[in-house]
């Protein structure tokens, strides 16, 4: 259930409020820009179908298409041929800095939902270098960039989960599967 407040739009999803106001750019609203890393994996891709179809948000998809990232799963979003205008694909790997020429294709943004990281426990476990370079290294490189290049971003989401994780509601812990939409997320 999406819940409104002037300039406050809730996510189930993400369990927060986030900002919503157009912003006025030579004396025209225009719609935010939202920067989704991790946006072709199973969770980002629901995310930016959510986007599009409760927001009017421009969207840039930031994402280096691992094992867990595939640009079909946009292409399979329901209203993707009315809507695809509407979002960029911007390819990066985020255990690189953000370059000069990456941070102008991804331009100006004003929300950032951070989801990109390697998620899988398991393999975490196996070998902890590849989760350490993408989960902290990547997350480093990008507040750097927001830090030089994006400033005036309002919104930051981070979100770093496994299936196996709990979320705290207000019903006490849940995993990702127990989670339902009206729920109030905590953590």
């Amino acid at each position: 259930m999406i819940q409104e407040d002037k300039n406050l739009l809730f996510i189930p999803s993400l369990g927060s409020w986030v900002f919503t106001k157009k912003v006025e750019k030579n004396k025209k609203l225009v719609p935010n820009v939202l920067l989704l890393t991790g946006g072709c994996g199973f969770v980002g891709s629901h995310l930016v179908e959510g986007a599009l179809k409760q927001t009017d948000w421009n969207i840039v998809v930031l994402d280096c298409l691992t094992y867990a990232g595939n640009l079909n799963r946009l292409a399979d979003i329901s209203i993707w041929e009315k809507e695809k205008n509407r979002v960029k694909f911007v390819w990066h790997d985020l255990r690189a800095p953000i370059s000069e020429t990456v941070s102008k294709m991804i331009g100006k943004v004003d929300i950032i939902w951070h989801l990109a990281a390697e998620s899988h426990v398991e393999r975490s476990l196996q070998d902890a270098i590849p989760f350490a370079l993408s989960n902290v290294v990547g997350t480093t490189h990008l507040l750097e960039w927001i830090k030089k290049e994006n400033p005036q971003a309002k919104t930051i989401v981070f979100s770093c989960y496994d299936r196996k994780t709990r979320a705290l509601t207000k019903d006490g812990l849940k995993t990702y599967e127990e989670l339902k939409e009206g729920d109030i997320v905590f953590t």
